[in-house]
């Protein structure tokens, strides 16, 4: 059986993918090679396997997810929609962060179970997948949940009740078509408010 590394050596070895992911002059990598010399965390510790791992080619970023088309493909559709996630955030008490958490979840989610219409028309168009079958929208909301999300803003002894001045933040326009209405906030493919929203 394998000797479990200590943590000395597991912060050890990642500071050395680290600075091996760095670019010469980089800050940060001057920054590693002076801690190697002044701090006995990294002093006498060897790791030529990471150092001679061909997978470890130069990247944009020493993080390999940060370099995946999936990633610049969210990255950018979600600078697209900054402005209504900040504002379902604001509406809704929720931190922006909260809710892109959660949307990236599903989208990678997304992207990696539809791969070629990812190649397709996601990657190219730098736009975010949204479901319209089981789940809707950029968020992946299932209809019920949607409607449980809508009943906890109006029932002030639920746990998820926000407060007074939230209860009416997902009202619909009209009585008479509500599941249609519900359907277009969660399923609209140029607005994604209402998904962040329920989100």
């Amino acid at each position: 059986m394998a000797e479990t590394p200590s943590s000395d050596q597991i912060v050890a070895r990642m500071l050395t993918a680290l600075e091996l992911e760095l670019e010469e002059n980089h800050p940060l990598k001057n920054q590693l090679e002076n801690c190697a010399q002044n701090n006995s965390l990294v002093l006498g510790v060897d790791f030529p396997e990471i150092e001679k791992d061909p997978e470890l080619e130069k990247k944009d970023n020493a993080f390999f997810w940060i370099n995946t088309p999936e990633w610049q493909a969210i990255k950018e559709a979600t600078i697209k929609d900054k402005v209504l996630i900040d504002q379902a955030g604001k509406i809704s008490g929720i931190e922006p962060r909260m809710i892109v958490a959660n949307m990236i979840v599903e989208q990678l989610r997304l992207f990696n179970s539809e791969r070629e219409i990812f190649k397709k028309f996601f990657e190219p168009l730098k736009i975010l997948c949204s479901a319209n079958k089981i789940s809707l929208g950029v968020m992946g909301i299932k209809e019920k949940t949607a409607i449980d999300i809508e009943n906890h803003l109006k029932d002030p002894a639920s746990v998820f009740y926000l407060g007074k001045e939230a209860e009416n933040i997902l009202d619909f326009s009209t009585s008479e078509n509500i599941v249609q209405e519900r359907y277009n906030r969660l399923a609209s493919e140029k607005d994604h408010y209402y998904s962040y929203l329920y989100g």
